[in-house]
């Protein structure tokens, strides 16, 4: 009696170890799935250089691959000069991207909901950012309003606050993100 027992609590932890498998695709994510299958809806961190996967610098094809950007029919009527690639959807209209010779050139970040690995991000506070980043100094922006860079490397990361920096106050707010790699991004919240 005792060993048929521990014949059946073997089978139903064996049947147990199987269905929790790691390679299960309702589990997790087995070790082989590629680049490409990354969730196109995540909130990606905003870092110098890269929004989520995708980084400046990369060509069209590596940024595809990504999974989170897709090739679109560039529209000859945009404010912006026509992209070869858009954010798939839902981040489409969140996140913007431009690309230059076959290379992703600027990206950016004009809604809440993405962050740097500190949490700052539009809609974080002049307080927010420094306490985030001391020492960080707010500069007079190119486009307009102001800008607080950082810089890693050749990657930067600019935050778009929208007063002058003689109207600024604690309380103004981050209203664009955008990252580039050798030059300082100007940071038009409009996303050109």
């Amino acid at each position: 009696m005792k060993l048929r027992l521990a014949a059946v609590l073997a089978v139903l932890l064996l049947a147990a170890a199987c269905s929790n498998d790691a390679t299960s695709p309702a589990n997790s994510p087995s070790p082989s799935q590629s680049a490409s299958e990354t969730p196109a809806n995540q909130a990606f961190e905003v870092a110098p250089g890269r929004i989520g996967p995708v980084e400046v610098g990369m060509t069209l094809d590596e940024a595809t691959k990504t999974g989170v950007v897709e090739p679109t029919e560039p529209d000859p009527d945009a404010p912006c000069p026509p992209a070869s690639l858009q954010w798939k959807a839902p981040n489409t209209e969140k996140l913007f991207l431009q690309d230059h010779d076959g290379k992703i050139a600027v990206l950016g970040a004009g809604e809440p909901g993405f962050t740097t690995a500190e949490g700052i991000g539009v809609d974080s506070t002049l307080t927010e950012v420094e306490t985030a980043y001391p020492g960080s100094k707010v500069e007079e922006s190119p486009a307009s309003g102001s800008l607080v860079y950082l810089k890693d490397g050749n990657k930067w990361l600019a935050m778009a606050l929208g007063p002058q920096p003689e109207d600024l106050k604690q309380s103004s707010t981050v209203n664009y993100l955008e990252v580039a790699v050798d030059e300082k991004p100007i940071a038009y919240p409009d996303g050109c």
